[in-house]
């Protein structure tokens, strides 16, 4: 030892030391050109590799290295270790040169302290550091088998090469910023984190994650395929977990639970490899690559979202699901289990190139951010539908579904021009939608007695065939331009508003049928109908004309401001008790044929305008022609006995056509 001085002792050789080296005051500066054998205590301050020659360390069993600096002098050759090694408050500077850890599965352990500039070249060795020990800038580690203890990150250029199993803790340096490189795989059964700054990892190979991985970045580098894995329990809670532009795809062989988590895909693939896994997120988002997911459940909450430029294949969607950005899409068979909406401040997009079944709820995050879908297969709809607009955008036959109670609310459903035939499966329930056909064609089912329910909202622009079904309308729904429905019943309060409106087959009203506020609305039946109910005008300013080709029956109110019996050949018209036609004009079209009435008729305030057809009156004696009101004209009328009973001014027009055959004639004057 010194005594009272600064000192140095070069040793020109090889040392073994049995006893004690050290400085108890001031220091002692060796410098050794050979090889050390260490059986004692080694505690002076500066220890000093030199020469050209390689070195060679032993350590006997609880010995150690405990003075304050351990250094090979640059360009002294390099070290083999025949033992294990154990420092303790040192800082060891391979000053660019290599240790060997001669020795397969040897131990390199530091209590505080620190190791930094060279390479470790270790055989399934293990590194343990404790007490503050940090590994320092520009030093690699090669061959290491495990990470025992706390090891501690500080500058940059470090790296792992190899594959390492972490058993402790891997963290940066109190209050620096680090970055770590693992040049192939890493299985975590520890911690690694970044208890303040931040822990940056770069990472060429596998990573297989028992524990708690929490640092702010991990990337995934270099050009092979990474495969991910993780233990029950266990979750990637860092901040950023990124796949650089450019590196491999990525491969899960287990479910993956990410808690906080910004995942970046960079444009590469994750494939979930094992069918029915788990990709989960508590906040965080992932964005910008590929899942194949083969059938896996999606789970999210706690906002997480799906970034842009994300597309997903048959997947489930579980928790709350969050959509923001551009370029989003789910290909294959999509199930939702979510609740799944957009993100705050977005207005978003997503596309569904498959077929979707949605269980839960599909909405808005508010009526201010909206979501729009574009559907190209099948849906089906057990739940809530209420985005704000949904496009149905494939081609060819697709079909669309509903469950019991569930409904369709969103502002917007339309198919896409050409897009082809829709056909449902089940009735369907639309609340406040406005359905846009597109010129396509909707088939209802081939059963009878399907509905269509409207509550609010429109339907326009297409072709209906309901197969004998119902179309319900309430809270002002109503129909648009053209528009053609066969074969169908009314129910409720439906509103015609606009043009090319037209029913087609057997049209059965049920409903209060009237034109729409602020129009004049036409329409025509290409058929027969029967008024079981009211038709009528909006008001008299707003009118309703219909054109009707085929037979009328009317067991209620008839009272739209314009009737035009415009098909040909014979038809028949017909009357229940109490009902009443109270429309202002009731005409036939010029040359449309014979009028066949098959009941009593009353009119009430009606200008009848037979255009020089016929109607023939029922061939039972004493059927009854009431007019109250109005006029009825130019045409011949073949009563078969019966009575015409006119009221309030009623007349019978002169035309040279004008002609009523074997009539009884009673008339009010009033």
């Amino acid at each position: 030892m010194n005594i009272s001085v600064n000192s140095s002792l070069n040793i020109n050789g090889n040392i073994i030391n049995n006893g004690t080296i050290t400085d108890p005051n001031y220091y002692l500066n060796l410098h050794i050109t050979g090889d050390i054998t260490n059986n004692g205590v080694w505690s002076n301050r500066y220890t000093n590799l030199t020469g050209t020659g390689t070195h060679i360390l032993s350590q006997g069993s609880g010995a150690e290295f405990s003075g304050t600096n351990f250094t090979a002098v640059t360009s002294t050759g390099n070290i083999t270790s025949l033992t294990d090694l154990t420092f303790n408050g040192t800082y060891v500077d391979l000053n660019g040169d290599t240790l060997y850890m001669a020795t397969t599965g040897s131990l390199l352990s530091f209590t505080a302290g620190r190791i930094e500039d060279g390479k470790i070249q270790a055989y399934d060795g293990n590194l343990f550091m404790q007490s503050g020990a940090y590994i320092g800038a520009n030093l690699i580690f090669a061959g290491l088998s495990s990470l025992d203890g706390t090891v501690q990150i500080n500058g940059t250029g470090i790296e792992f090469s190899g594959n390492i199993i972490n058993n402790g803790v891997i963290q940066n340096y109190n209050n620096v910023n680090s970055s770590l490189n693992i040049n192939g795989n890493i299985i975590n059964n520890g911690t690694i984190t970044d208890p303040n700054y931040y822990l940056n990892l770069h990472i060429t190979g596998d990573i297989t994650n028992n524990g708690v991985w929490s640092n702010r970045y991990t990337n995934l580098t270099g050009t092979g395929t990474h495969i991910l894995s993780q233990g029950t329990g266990a979750e990637f809670s860092g901040t950023n977990f990124t796949a650089v532009a450019s590196t491999g795809n990525i491969t899960s062989t287990s479910d993956l639970t990410f808690n906080g988590t910004y995942v970046d895909l960079n444009g590469d693939t994750l494939y979930m490899a094992t069918t029915g896994s788990l990709l989960s997120f508590t906040a965080g988002r992932i964005e910008d690559g590929k899942i194949q997911a083969y059938d896996g459940n999606l789970f999210m909450q706690s906002g997480a979202y799906i970034g842009s430029n994300f597309t997903i294949t048959d997947i489930t969607l579980e928790g709350i699901v969050q959509l923001n950005g551009t370029g989003i899409e789910f290909i294959g068979e999509i199930i939702n289990n979510a609740y799944l909406l957009n993100c705050s401040g977005a207005q978003t997009t997503a596309t569904i190139t498959g077929n979707i079944t949605n269980n839960d709820t599909i909405t808005n995050y508010n009526s201010s951010y909206r979501l729009y879908l574009n559907v190209t297969g099948n849906i089906t709809n057990n739940g809530l539908w209420a985005n704000y607009y949904t496009n149905l955008s494939g081609t060819g036959t697709r079909t669309i579904s509903q469950g019991t109670g569930a409904k369709f609310s969103g502002t917007a459903f339309r198919v896409a021009a050409s897009a082809g035939i829709i056909t449902s499966l089940s009735d369907l329930t639309f609340e406040g939608t406005n359905i846009d056909l597109n010129g396509d064609s909707l088939i209802m089912p081939a059963t009878k007695g399907s509905v269509i329910s409207l509550t609010g909202g429109r339907i326009e622009d297409g072709y209906v065939q309901s197969n004998f079904g119902a179309l319900y309308m309430a809270n002002g729904a109503y129909i648009g331009s053209n528009f053609t429905i066969t074969d169908i019943t009314l129910n409720g309060m439906v509103q015609l508003n606009g043009s090319g409106i037209e029913f087609i087959g057997e049209i059965i009203n049920n409903a209060f049928l009237w034109s729409y506020s602020g129009v004049q609305s036409t329409a025509t039946i290409t058929g027969n109908i029967t008024n079981n109910d009211t038709i009528t005008n909006y008001n008299s300013s707003y009118r309703l004309y219909l054109y009707v080709t085929g037979n009328i029956t009317n067991n209620g109110l008839w009272a739209n401001y314009y009737t035009n019996l415009s098909g040909t050949g014979t038809r028949t018209i017909s009357q229940g008790t109490g009902a009443k036609f109270s429309g202002t004009t009731f005409t036939v079209a010029a040359s449309a044929g014979i009028i066949t009435s098959l009941s009593d008729l009353t009119f009430e305030g009606t200008n009848i305008d037979l255009n020089g057809d016929s109607l023939i009156m029922p061939a039972t004696k004493g059927s009854v022609i009431s007019i109250t009101g109005g006029r009825i004209e130019d045409g011949y009328v073949q009563s078969n006995f019966g009575t015409l009973y006119m009221a309030r001014i009623a007349s019978i027009f002169s035309t040279s056509r004008s002609m009523i055959s074997s009539i009884i004639l009673w008339a009010y004057l009033t």
